[in-house]
């Protein structure tokens, strides 16, 4: 930023010569110059000045050409530094934000398959080695005493979903499932045709 204040003082200093020798001139010839003029164009070349810089220093700390927006900055005094504010980002900001992005979405799947895995190894760890009475008696109800389920029970090769574990009797366990016309029944599954039972 030390350029752009040594950029600035030449170009003050050298207006003022510029100014100088012009009023030098015209002393010179004898002609009288309006003060209200001089201050005017003075002025006029100072919001020039300040607006090219403002702008310039705006594109310097968003990483863009200094050069190219002082100039849009003089061309369009004011209006051009208060629509860069708002309007010029950093280079490769939005690059940035996308892998960003990416980068968080992938972190993001790989916990998610990370928990999958996880839960499933805690169902496989759970599982029991053999499913009989003593197993469905122990989910059939939970601490309070009341019915659990739903679950899905896999014997004989199909999957069924059972409301509840009814009852549990020496070689069969006792299902409560949905019928098709919305009325539920009661169907009875050997111990040892079942294949699987997990939460439904």
């Amino acid at each position: 930023m030390i350029w752009i204040r040594d950029t600035i003082y030449m170009a003050w200093t050298t207006l003022c010569s510029i100014v100088a020798f012009f009023a030098e001139k015209t002393a010179e010839s004898g002609i009288e110059a309006n003060p209200l003029i001089l201050v005017g164009i003075t002025v006029l070349l100072s919001v020039w000045l300040v607006s090219g810089t403002w702008a310039a220093s705006i594109a310097g700390s968003r990483q863009r050409s200094v050069v190219f927006h002082f100039f849009l900055g003089m061309l369009f005094p004011f209006v051009y530094p208060l629509v860069a504010i708002f309007v010029l980002d950093v280079r490769g900001a939005g690059q940035r934000a996308k892998v960003l992005h990416e980068e968080q979405e992938a972190e993001a799947e790989a916990a998610r398959l990370m928990d999958s895995q996880q839960a499933d190894a805690q169902g496989a760890e759970d599982a029991p080695d053999q499913f009989d009475r003593d197993y469905f008696k122990r989910i059939a109800r939970d601490a309070d005493g009341l019915p659990t389920g739903p679950w899905l029970v896999s014997f004989n090769g199909q999957e069924m979903k059972a409301l509840q574990i009814v009852d549990t009797l020496d070689e069969v366990v006792v299902l409560e499932i949905g019928g098709d016309d919305g009325e539920t029944q009661r169907i009875r599954v050997r111990y040892a045709l079942v294949e699987s039972c997990r939460a439904g």
